[in-house]
């Protein structure tokens, strides 16, 4: 948290706060959002002004939160500014990395056993710029000729209440399935080893490359060169 926050207080919701005949959040109760690492300013949770009979009933004073109409109308404006939020920051700045999770859900066969899949889905994997490597996009390309037996082999899967072990812990193991499968499968497991293999940034290489400076010196190689 930075510092030159203002103190916590608490608030009275069942009390306005108002400013000429309008009911506004006070900015005092309201959250404080850490900037963007990338220095933008944190948006804001504030509600926009709005007039006093709009915001009745929930803002007036002693409000009948027995009426079910009255506690959703509450909710639904301490929520608004935290979905809005979240679509922002979702959908828009991180938009693109939610598409390629959505994407590889085709390899879940749990996903696919519940939702219709086609040749479109595989065709959806263009969104990696690795479908373009000469060695993977034939096996892209391969996956729909499969994709009849795919659907066998998910069709196959017991339903959840058989799967349940003593405890009612799904005993369904991903790594499991493609283990038995692959080889009914080699088109789409060979791209879902490249798609596994992906890093989605650059972090563990950088990692590697700090590992291997902190194992080696300058003198090393030569260190090396002199060993039979």
């Amino acid at each position: 948290m930075q510092e030159g926050y203002a103190g916590t207080e608490k608030a009275d919701l069942s009390k306005p706060s108002t400013r000429d005949g309008k009911a506004l959040t006070q900015s005092k109760y309201a959250f404080q959002l850490e900037p963007y690492e990338n220095g933008a300013p944190a948006p804001t949770v504030l509600q926009p002004e709005v007039a006093v009979s709009a915001a009745a009933p929930f803002l007036l004073v002693n409000p009948d939160y027995s009426q079910m109409s009255v506690v959703k109308a509450l909710a639904h404006t301490v929520v608004a500014p935290a979905i809005d939020y979240w679509k922002v920051t979702m959908d828009i700045k991180k938009g693109a990395e939610v598409a390629r999770f959505k994407v590889v859900r085709i390899f879940n066969p749990l996903h696919v056993l519940g939702n219709q899949f086609s040749v479109a889905d595989i065709e959806s994997l263009k969104i990696f710029r690795l479908s373009e490597h000469p060695l993977i996009r034939p096996h892209i390309e391969g996956m729909k000729s499969e994709l009849i037996k795919y659907h066998a082999l998910v069709m196959s899967i017991k339903p959840l209440d058989q799967r349940k072990d003593a405890k009612g812990k799904d005993t369904f193991v991903l790594s499991d399935w493609w283990r038995c499968n692959s080889g009914e499968l080699p088109h789409f497991a060979f791209v879902l080893r490249a798609v596994l293999t992906n890093a989605p940034n650059s972090c563990p290489p950088e990692r590697l490359f700090s590992m291997f400076n902190a194992s080696f010196w300058r003198g090393s190689a030569i260190f090396l060169r002199a060993l039979p």
